[in-house]
């Protein structure tokens, strides 16, 4: 066919409706822009509508309580949490409820001071360090007493002991010398901080009191079974008085329990334990301490 002749009917209806088609398919830039003015007016509408401050993802510390302090509990459950934070249950040591007793507000009550804490966990902190570290200063190490060569001449920077700091073998420059660590902290700071882990702690329920152990003969396998029949997971400090040896020695030698005495609980004890288990003895209340003395 050459280009002289002339095309059927039907072929040239066929090339125009294909053009047709292309042109309805493939938008016009007009009309793109409008459809995106569109949608830039309707996202400045809805910006205008939302309050001030509402925009934007909400951060962490908007949904989630802020916490007491950073050394808060990480075991998880609670018992007693329908008692409120001074009621707890008095159990035995297989977890059978005997009653009901409220925890003394002086001790279990009080707003938690997390600078009294800090301040006062510190210091027991360094209290424990022994403090014997020990460098020889200058005058101290052995040798050194002639000069390693002449002033002049080796071209070499001048020296006059093989025992200055900056020699391998010499002394050490301002090292540390034995020394305490302790720092002076009122009487009064040391009892608001206590008071203050353990409120903490029966804010969130991680008290229990027992009636009393009464394991016999030292047991391991009894003591963790008591453990687990209380509720107790993660790290647990047990309070125990000085006539309780048979729990003393049950308790030893679990990993995850430490082993308090009565008189020597501090702040830092209850706050590295997740759960305090007190026995009926050694539960702090005034009326007790008045009583015993």
């Amino acid at each position: 066919m050459t280009a002289d002749q002339d095309l059927p009917e039907g072929a040239e209806v066929g090339e125009a409706s294909e053009e047709a088609a292309l042109e309805s398919a493939e938008p016009s830039f007009e009309a793109e822009h409008a459809v995106a003015e569109a949608a830039g007016s309707k996202a400045a509408e809805e910006a205008a509508e939302q309050p001030a401050g509402a925009g934007g993802p909400k951060s962490a510390s908007e949904h989630e309580p802020r916490r007491i302090h950073r050394l808060a509990t990480r075991a998880e459950g609670a018992l007693d949490e329908d008692l409120g934070p001074l009621g707890v249950r008095v159990r035995n040591r297989l977890g059978e409820v005997l009653r009901e007793l409220s925890l003394d507000p002086y001790y279990f009550g009080v707003e938690p001071n997390v600078p009294v804490l800090h301040q006062v966990v510190t210091a027991q902190l360094a209290a424990r360090r022994r403090g014997t570290h020990s460098t020889l200063r200058r005058g101290e190490v052995r040798g050194g007493g002639a000069k390693p060569y002449r002033q002049k001449g080796t071209g070499r920077a001048r020296q006059g002991s093989i025992r200055a700091p900056h020699w391998v073998g010499g002394a050490i420059a301002m090292g540390p010398k034995p020394r305490s660590y302790r720092q002076r902290v009122p009487k009064k700071m040391i009892s608001l901080a206590l008071r203050s882990a353990l409120s903490d702690r029966a804010l969130l329920n991680r008290v229990v009191v027992v009636d009393a152990w009464n394991f016999g003969e030292p047991s391991t396998k009894k003591a963790l079974a008591s453990l687990a029949a209380l509720g107790c997971n993660g790290k647990v400090g047990v309070v125990l008085s000085r006539e309780d040896f048979s729990a003393r020695r049950s308790f030893a030698n679990l990993p995850e329990v430490q082993v308090i005495d009565r008189g020597e609980l501090s702040a830092y004890d209850v706050l590295r334990n997740d759960w305090i288990v007190f026995t009926e003895a050694t539960l702090p209340a005034r009326q007790v301490e008045a009583e015993a003395s």
